[in-house]
């Protein structure tokens, strides 16, 4: 369902990008759109978790003790238009200083340390966020574009984060001029009709 919602806010018409924060209600583990199905097993043997492929890139992430949010830009947008480095670096610079509000000291990564396409807080890639103090991953995202837009989804490590507190810093980094966002019942019903059509079948799932 959180993947399902993230499709439809980026196919839904909206002349302002969208910051969405939600959470896990069973223990999950995520995979970008490229990775294989069997990366995942060999990473996760004890499969006591639910499991989705994103319709964005990037690696697999265990969301068990992660902070997950997306970002909705309609295209148009400077971020939605901007190349895939471009607004990687520049969305992670605002999570980077929500992050430096809330006292968790941090900075930008600048070289890879692997594809991108592993287990995603074990190798940092370029403009992801590692902790100061120790270089340990601490925010990375996928991205996918469009003929609608930009969608960029990220997870920040949870260890010790105040996640309402952080959620606010990031909405005020974007603005949050226009108040909550409402799903609509036609935008709900999408959803539902995608979650479990796309994003529970194992034609998705298990297409790689």
């Amino acid at each position: 369902m959180n993947m399902a919602i993230d499709q439809v806010l980026l196919e839904s018409s909206s002349n302002d990008p969208i910051v969405r924060f939600y959470q896990w209600s069973r223990p999950s583990v995520s995979c970008g759109y490229f990775v294989a199905v069997a990366e995942v097993e060999l990473a996760y043997p004890e499969r006591n978790y639910d499991f989705v492929r994103r319709l964005t890139g990037g690696g697999m992430v265990d969301h068990r003790n992660d902070f997950t949010y997306s970002i909705i830009v309609p295209r148009g947008h400077a971020l939605s238009e901007a190349k895939g480095d471009v607004s990687y670096e520049l969305i992670h610079r605002a999570v980077s200083r929500a992050l430096h509000s809330v006292g968790v000291e941090n900075d930008m990564q600048s070289e890879d340390t692997g594809s991108g396409q592993g287990v995603c807080f074990d190798t940092p890639v370029t403009k992801d966020l590692v902790l100061a103090d120790s270089g340990a991953k601490l925010a990375g995202a996928g991205q996918r574009r469009n003929k609608f837009g930009l969608l960029h989804q990220g997870s920040v490590l949870a260890d010790g984060l105040d996640g309402n507190l952080f959620s606010r810093h990031l909405l005020d980094e974007f603005g949050n001029s226009r108040g909550d966002y409402q799903l609509s019942e036609f935008q709900l019903e999408l959803a539902k009709k995608l979650a479990a059509h796309r994003y529970s079948s194992a034609a998705w799932n298990l297409r790689r």
